[in-house]
């Protein structure tokens, strides 16, 4: 219990704290003495009814089949914030009473930042910071089908003479100017749904006609 790498703590009938381990300790960000005692949600945030909810669900379940299990965002009054994996179980004497439950905490902050990392490397262009070829194609996709009754104009542009320019510049200079034109994009056309760079020096920019500037060309005019 002492040395254990997980948050272990555990609860009365009443899903009242009755001792906790040290990482559990540095997970809430609470000593012992500032947990015993108290419910299981009172050093967590419940100033919004989304939370209070997603608590009060998660202690019925616990009091109706005795068990709980799934990922939970905690976000506690120290100033502590993690994804954690809780798993509580009940445990009961020979006659079937509750005894106490057993609460263990599994801190899944790091791999979530690993996923979102990950996500962001499937998805998105690390040059430009705009979606990539593969990410235009499936907003696209997912657009054309879950939106059939609404039109959608896709403006295709190129930088010309970009080769020539990027041999000239060398890569770096190339690449800095990729960056100069995407951030263009974005602050000459916030009504866009989104935009993607999709290789070298083709972007592209998704609009729903009733978004659409009534003038193309006033839009390239400001990039320019």
């Amino acid at each position: 219990l002492e040395q254990a790498a997980e948050g272990i703590f555990i609860l009365n009938p009443e899903l009242d704290y009755i001792d906790v381990n040290p990482h559990y300790e540095y997970l809430s960000g609470f000593e012992r003495d500032q947990i015993i005692g108290k419910s299981l949600f009172d050093i967590a945030v419940q100033n919004k009814s989304q939370q209070r909810t997603f608590q009060a669900n998660i202690v019925k379940q616990i009091q109706k089949i005795g068990s709980y299990d799934g990922e939970v965002y905690a976000k506690f009054l120290s100033g502590k914030e993690s994804t954690l994996w809780l798993h509580i179980n009940a445990v009961t004497d020979d006659e079937g009473r509750i005894t106490h439950y057993i609460g263990i905490v599994s801190d899944l902050t790091e791999r979530k930042l690993q996923e979102q990392r990950l996500s962001y490397l499937e998805n998105y262009d690390t040059l430009t910071d705009l979606p990539n070829r593969f990410y235009y194609n499936y907003q696209l996709h997912k657009l054309l089908v879950t939106q059939r009754d609404s039109q959608f104009a896709i403006i295709r542009l190129n930088i010309d003479r970009f080769r020539p320019l990027n041999e000239y510049l060398n890569h770096n200079g190339g690449d800095e100017l990729l960056r100069q034109v995407a951030q263009r994009l974005r602050l000459t056309n916030p009504e866009a749904l989104f935009m993607a760079h999709l290789n070298g020096d083709d972007f592209a920019i998704v609009y729903e006609v009733s978004h659409l500037c009534p003038s193309i060309h006033d839009q390239c005019a400001r990039i320019n």
